[in-house]
């Protein structure tokens, strides 16, 4: 489970990449805010392209996978900060 998990995380990561990558730059950051980006409104009134919501659904998988993940992992095994405890009572005569 969690190997085909970290499978779809990493597909997932390289397609946000990539997306990020194809899209142009359209100055509706924070210079829209100051007056910069004379047609981008600060709520996003305006239209969205394809790209624009496809990388809004992979960033929230993106997310979701990685609190999944977490998740499988911190189960699985002890911390760090466990071993160690762990060391120092055996360790203890």
């Amino acid at each position: 489970m969690i190997e085909l998990l970290m499978g779809i995380h990493i597909a997932v990561s390289l397609f946000l990449i990539l997306i990020i990558m194809m899209q142009g730059s359209k100055s509706e950051g924070l210079s829209g805010v100051f007056g910069g980006g004379g047609s981008g409104t600060l709520f996003g009134t305006g239209t969205r392209t394809f790209l624009a919501k496809l990388t809004t659904v992979l960033g929230i998988a993106f997310m979701l996978i990685c609190i999944s993940l977490t998740i499988f992992f911190s189960r699985r095994s002890p911390s760090v900060m466990e071993k160690s405890v762990m060391k120092q009572e055996e360790s203890m005569p």
